[in-house]
């Protein structure tokens, strides 16, 4: 019977995390390994993990060294044939691992991946990926545009990680998207589960997450991803940079320093422009709508609209 390793990174959420934990140690699935990693938490998250005695919670207590190199940690004290990641103010349905291993061994793929919901206080929402039959990037050059780029909702085979060193950046924000494009890079198969299986949760109604200057790290993080595209001679990397970016660019309103969004609106125009000056007129613009369109590649009237939304 296969292993599952699930890796839980946790810093301060002492209010979340209960929930997150029994979703996990009562899934349908009984043969887990839960690694909950303590990332140096100040609240009572320490307390809340050793309270659970689950023989196949496996809990570790380190300083604090960031999300990235906590997964890491997760990834290398892995015991699992297979490997999932849940973020610790999330959690997943009680089937959630049943169904998404009963999918893997069924199409035989290295990557298994599903709809999730979007829960907020008002309301919960189904976040659907664009379906797509079990494949590969070979076969699907527009799959890293159809999928979502964090580590969470999806079931990785091991090996997928461990003989590819797979690994997050250290020290940079928005570590995942490097991750995950690898992992879809070397699976050799990706199947995908329509079912919502996982609850991404937004604690405040309206929650907007202010910004400051490690939102450049983006610009480092997409530079990582456009190295690893250039080794497999990727024909797609324009749609993929553009969606990556066009949402920063959507959001910098949240940047409340003007010289400093100004500033990371600019770079990410540069960037943009050297990956394929004519940007503008990608397919995967023409998903946005008409308005939301000609703000993106204006920059100039995408300054005004920002200053007029704060």
């Amino acid at each position: 019977m296969n292993k599952v390793s699930i890796i839980v990174p946790i810093y301060n959420e002492e209010n979340n995390l209960r929930k997150c934990i029994e979703s996990l140690i009562n899934q349908t699935y009984k043969n887990l390994e839960i690694i909950l990693i303590n990332d140096g938490s100040t609240d009572n998250s320490k307390e809340i993990i050793d309270s659970y005695k689950d023989k196949r919670i496996v809990a570790i207590h380190k300083k604090n060294t960031g999300i990235g190199d906590t997964r890491n940690t997760g990834i290398d004290k892995s015991t699992g044939d297979y490997i999932m990641f849940v973020d610790s103010d999330d959690y997943i349905e009680l089937n959630c691992v049943e169904i998404l291993l009963k999918n893997l061994n069924e199409n035989k793929s290295d990557l298994v991946i599903s709809n999730y919901y979007l829960d907020t206080p008002s309301k919960t929402y189904e976040m659907n990926l664009k379906i797509f039959n079990s494949i590969n990037i070979k076969e699907d050059c527009d799959l890293l545009c159809k999928i979502n780029l964090s580590p969470w909702i999806k079931l990785y085979k091991k090996d997928l990680l461990i003989n590819n060193s797979n690994r997050f950046p250290i020290n940079l924000k928005y570590e995942d998207v490097p991750f995950v494009v690898e992992a879809v890079i070397r699976a050799g198969k990706i199947s995908f589960v329509p079912n919502y299986l996982y609850h991404y949760v937004i604690k405040k109604s309206g929650e907007t997450i202010t910004r400051d200057e490690r939102i450049f790290d983006i610009i480092t993080i997409c530079a990582i991803v456009e190295k690893k595209l250039e080794q497999i001679n990727y024909v797609n990397k324009t749609n993929f940079f553009v969606k990556v970016l066009s949402y920063y660019l959507k959001n910098s309103r949240y940047i409340p320093n003007i010289n400093l969004r100004n500033e990371f609106i600019d770079a990410i125009y540069i960037y943009l422009k050297r990956i394929d000056k004519d940007w503008r007129k990608c397919t995967y613009l023409k998903q946005e709508s008409k308005i939301k369109r000609v703000i993106i590649t204006h920059k100039s009237l995408l300054k005004i609209v920002n200053k007029l939304k704060k």
